[in-house]
């Protein structure tokens, strides 16, 4: 099946033209994930993301760059 994993980092979104034909056109978007911290666990309610991520030294922010407490 794979591993579980944690991840923490972000996601950007750019719109670009795609042209279709001389005629035509098309606005599509494409997005660009960014992972900062990454770790694998066996065991969801053992895992501890603040503990995993806080031991290389970086925090886990949320969009707002608020810490976020699990």
């Amino acid at each position: 099946m794979g591993e579980k994993i944690a991840i923490a980092g972000r996601i950007q979104s750019r719109e670009y033209q795609k042209r279709i034909s001389d005629e035509e056109i098309k606005i599509m978007t494409a997005y660009e994930v960014s992972i900062s911290k990454l770790a694998a666990y066996e065991n969801a309610e053992e895992f501890d993301t603040e503990e995993e991520f806080n031991s290389i030294g970086l925090g886990i922010e949320s969009p707002n760059n608020e810490f976020i407490q699990r």
